[in-house]
This record gives structure tokens, C-alpha cells and sequence, in this order.
């Protein structure tokens, strides 16, 4: 998802339900704003700077952080604003015209607190909240702890900020934080329809329940119930006529083996799936003869781009961030037979690409072996062909294989 790309999805929905109203030109304005300062930060050098747009905001189920940069300053969480009128910052305050805009401000602070809750090994001024402001020229300034600025000098202002990280600790925080901070994915199509659907109102008293389209539990009745007793009731017959003819006799104990087959089969409980890991969990995987005990994480899939080039015509990269510990007390020798697979929403699996890389950090080496104690991290890059889009990551052979998928979203 692209930034602005989930504040739009809640105004198209709101139209939708509502018509054109003050409420959903709000987020459509709020998605420019993100947007703008999204194609500022395009800018900074890939090699140095990592950018994550419209993230899951920590402890928040229905909110996002808009961006969130990590780099040699730091790890700056970014609020995109789009205001009307003339925004000025002197002395310490936030004014919108002659309005303050505290909120705005503790907001941004609220924010970055969300974050350092992440990084809890990291220097607090690590984390810098910043408000960027767009359509308001070249605004620079500070309100309390949150630098203000506006996509036509973010760059500058990012840049030009102290150094905190070294090289080696700003990939592994931007890694850490590509696995603890999910993309916002904008509800399925199928979902939306679900929404609009109407609840079936509540029976009346006397009224039949409806049947449950999912196989869930009926209600008795005795258009069900007189079934078992009649086919019994020819079983018997049979039997009975089995000491007669000899046909019959053959016929009876055929009803009878293919009975017998229902009822175990009907009566045995049915053993639902382990359901998959979601996108920023790990999975470990017990020892083998070929392999030693595992630990695997692999982060939220998302968008990218290529560290050099574009991607081909109809195509789309896409990648996530993947780290493998070794957990047990021996060397992984093959750790290719951990190449992560993505399976598209078109039902394909398709291996990561070797040695692809993206703008967000190195990628995922898995040529030399894995010592005990020893982690391989680093992002797994798919090409897959524009409308198809990520469904899971599968890992491993086997009874080892490992699955990772988004979680349903309320």
C-alpha cells in the first residue's frame, strides 16, 4: 500500500455509505497531504534511509502512522497535515491561523512514543516525532519536542539532523521495525460487500430460525430426525431377508460396511487447520536429521522498489523482511532449502528471487551456511504481475513447512 493509500480507501467507503460529505473530503485531504510528503521522501538516498508508509500505529487497532523513516538521524515518525489557511510556528507554538494546534502536536508526540515502546534498547532521542505540513511553502521550525516542517524541505531537515545511528544499527532497526509495524491493508473486496449486506433482523417469537449457511449447528426437527430410523429400519428388513436369499444376505452386509463408514466418519471430530502465522510472528521448527532447530520470522509483504531500474512492464515488486536464527546446537549446510515462496492471491507460489535487491536494505542471503547461535536477515524480493497481490509466505520442505499470512482485520 502506497502512502495516503488507506486514508483514501475510508473516503471512497464513506461516499460509498454516505454521499460527498465534509467527512470524506477530510480523509481525501488528508490522503493528499500524505501523498505529497510521500514523493518527498522518494529523495533520500536508499542506501542510507529507510521509509515505511502507512503503518499500523502500536496499540492502536483503527490507526496508522503515516511515515516512519529511519536513518543515520535517527527514526523519525512523520504526521502528514494538510491545513487550510496559514500555519506559522514561533516560539515554541503551532498556530493554524490564530489557532493553536496542540492536539496536532501532542498527537505527533503520542505517536513517537508508540514507536520508542519498539525500540526499547535505543537512546529515546533516537526517535524524533515530526508534523509535515504540506502546501505551506518552506515552514520550518520546532514545537516542543516535534520538529515541524513540509515536504519541500523534509529532506533537508532529515538529513541535516545530528547522527545517532551507525550504519550497522539503522538497517537493524529498520529491520526490526519492517517486522513489528505492518502495513494498513484496506479491506477485500469481499469484505466491503459483507459490509454492505443487511443484517437479517431477529425472529419473532414462533418463528423458525434460518438454517446456517456455514454448516454451524441446527436446531432438531423431525424433518431430520425420522431419516436414521427408516434407513435402520431397511437395514433390518435386509438382514431379515439375508436368512431367506443369499443375494440378500450379500446386500445386507454391503448397507451394513457402508453404515458403519457414515457413522465413523460422521461421529469422529473433524481436526481444523493450524491456522497461519501472522505477518511479524516467528515460527520455530524442531530438529531434524538434515537440519537443526530453527527460528523464523518474516515481516509484514508490502510494496517496493528495485535498487536500480523499474520493473517490468504489468509487473510489480514486492518484498518483505525476513530473519533466520539457528536454534539448535549444529550448522545449517542448506540453508537454500529456506528460499520463502510467495503465494499470490492468483494461487501461485513463486521462490523469492536470489539476489534481487530493494531500496529498503540488503537482501536475503541464504548461499553459506548457518552456524549455531548465528542469524541471516535481510529483505526476500517477488516480481508478481500487476492485480495479483500477496496472500502468504511459505517456508521450508516437508512436515517442516511454515506458513505466514495478514490476519483478518476488523
Amino acid at each position: 500500500m502506497d502512502a495516503g493509500e488507506s486514508a483514501r480507501e475510508v473516503a471512497r467507503r464513506s461516499r460509498e455509505r454516505r454521499g460527498d460529505t465534509a467527512w470524506s473530503r477530510r480523509w481525501d485531504q488528508g490522503a493528499d497531504g500524505e501523498v505529497e510528503t510521500g514523493a518527498a521522501l522518494t529523495e533520500l538516498p536508499a542506501a542510507e534511509w529507510t521509509v515505511l508508509h502507512d503503518v499500523v500505529w502500536p496499540g492502536r487497532r483503527r490507526a496508522n502512522l503515516d511515515h516512519v523513516v529511519v536513518g543515520p538521524g535517527g527514526v523519525f515518525v512523520i504526521d502528514s497535515k494538510l491545513w487550510s489557511g496559514t500555519v506559522t510556528c514561533r516560539g515554541g507554538m503551532l498556530r493554524q491561523g490564530s489557532r493553536r494546534r496542540d492536539r496536532a502536536v501532542s498527537g505527533a508526540v503520542a505517536q513517537a512514543d508508540s514507536v520508542r515502546g519498539l525500540l526499547r534498547d535505543l537512546d529515546p532521542r533516537a526517535v524524533v516525532p515530526v508534523l509535515c505540513l504540506a502546501r505551506q511553502g518552506g515552514i520550518e521550525g520546532r514545537a516542543g519536542e516535534v520538529l515541524v516542517t513540509a515536504p519541500a524541505n523534509v529532506v533537508r531537515v532529515l538529513r541535516g539532523h545530528p547522527p545517532l545511528l551507525s550504519d550497522g544499527e539503522s538497517r537493524r532497526v529498520a529491520g526490526r521495525l519492517a517486522l513489528s509495524l505492518p502495513r494498513v491493508v484496506a479491506p477485500s473486496g469481499a469484505a466491503r460487500l459483507r459490509s454492505r449486506v443487511p443484517r437479517r433482523p431477529d425472529p419473532g417469537p414462533g418463528t423458525r430460525p434460518p438454517r446456517l449457511a456455514d454448516g454451524g449447528p441446527r436446531r432438531w426437527s423431525w424433518r431430520w430426525s425420522w431419516r436414521p430410523w427408516v434407513a435402520a429400519l431397511l437395514l433390518l428388513l435386509l438382514l431379515a431377508g439375508g436368512a431367506l436369499h443369499p443375494a440378500l444376505a450379500e446386500l445386507a452386509r454391503v448397507a451394513a460396511d457402508r453404515a458403519a463408514a457414515w457413522v465413523v466418519a460422521t461421529a469422529a471430530p473433524q481436526r481444523a487447520a493450524a491456522p497461519a502465522t501472522a505477518f511479524g510472528g516467528s515460527h520455530r521448527v524442531g530438529a531434524s536429521a538434515s537440519a537443526p532447530a530453527l527460528e523464523i520470522t518474516v515481516g509484514q509483504v508490502s510494496a517496493a522498489r528495485p535498487r536500480s531500474g523499474s520493473a517490468p512492464p504489468g509487473s510489480r515488486w514486492w518484498a518483505a523482511y525476513v530473519v533466520v536464527r539457528n536454534a539448535g546446537d549444529r550448522p545449517l549446510d542448506r540453508p537454500r532449502a529456506l528460499v520463502p515462496r510467495l503465494v499470490g492471491s492468483d494461487g501461485t507460489e513463486r521462490p523469492a528471487r536470489a539476489g534481487d535487491r530493494v531500496r529498503r536494505g540488503a537482501p536475503l542471503s541464504l548461499g553459506r551456511p548457518l552456524r549455531p547461535g548465528a542469524v541471516r536477515e535481510g529483505y526476500a524480493a517477488w516480481l508478481l504481475p500487476r492485480g495479483v497481490r500477496p496472500a502468504e509466505v511459505v517456508l521450508g520442505e516437508g512436515d517442516a513447512t511454515r506458513t505466514w499470512s495478514r490476519p483478518d482485520r476488523p
